[in-house]
């Protein structure tokens, strides 16, 4: 009969990491520059994710997730935990991202117009 591993040692999705970004922001929202840093590594692949379905291109998608970050610092002392950081987070990203899209169309019709 083999054992089974202990459940308390082995990740359950994101419910074992939601304690640390929790705290990750807490410190974030109080100026500590590395909390926020280790925000940025979580959640910066699935930003580029968000923005590559978004924009649809590389490069737009890693220059909308710095965006992404740049705005999250401003902003996340404004964050008032009324829903979980990422779903937060998401909709920054969300917004970013189709304020994004629509500079880029601009540009390319302009571009196509001259």
């Amino acid at each position: 009969m083999t054992s089974n591993p202990d459940s308390s040692t082995v990740p359950a999705g994101n419910e074992a990491c939601e304690p640390d970004v929790d705290d990750l922001v807490r410190r974030a929202q109080k100026g500590d520059e590395e909390a926020f840093d280790e925000l940025v590594r979580i959640f910066s692949g699935r930003m580029y994710n968000l923005a590559y379905r978004m924009v649809g291109n590389h490069a737009d998608a890693a220059d909308m997730a710095q965006e992404i970050f740049i705005k999250l610092h401003k902003a996340i002392g404004k964050f008032r935990w009324k829903s979980s950081f990422s779903t937060w987070l998401y909709a920054i990203g969300t917004n970013t991202c189709r304020s994004g899209l629509r500079k880029i169309i601009r540009v390319s019709q302009r571009e196509v117009v001259h």
